[in-house]
């Protein structure tokens, strides 16, 4: 999946993505990735000193639902983030809303090819 969404590269082969898709890649796991045997990546890094809608507002300050235009304040409320956790710090969220707010950021970002990179677990307590 990481490759399909451009974080590593193939090892070989070809990765031919169309010039429409745009790919929103959502990991569950929070990974890191060695690049130069010091430097560490990672892929899904939330600073903890900022604030929820900074976070949002980082990817859209506006975003395009089925409803019409929403503001990063109204999306975040959908996402069960009442006002006065939105200027929080993301660092005092539970895992559950890291995990919440992460997949409003991807959804943020528009992709019209969603890449859910969760375990089956998560999936049957989702269900």
């Amino acid at each position: 999946m990481k490759i399909i969404a451009g974080i590593i590269p193939q090892d070989s082969g070809q990765v031919i993505i169309g010039q429409t898709v745009k790919v929103g890649y959502y990991a569950q796991e929070i990974a890191s990735e060695k690049t130069d045997g010091e430097n560490e990546i990672d892929l899904s890094y939330m600073d903890p000193g900022q604030r929820v809608i900074d976070y949002v507002k980082d990817t859209a300050e506006y975003i395009q639902t089925a409803d019409g235009v929403m503001s990063a304040t109204a999306i975040l409320e959908r996402f069960l983030f009442p006002p006065e956790k939105q200027y929080s710090p993301i660092g005092k969220l539970s895992g559950g809303e890291k995990k919440r707010l992460n997949l409003l950021r991807v959804l943020a970002s528009s992709p019209n090819f969603i890449l859910l990179d969760v375990n089956c677990s998560t999936l049957l307590r989702c269900a």
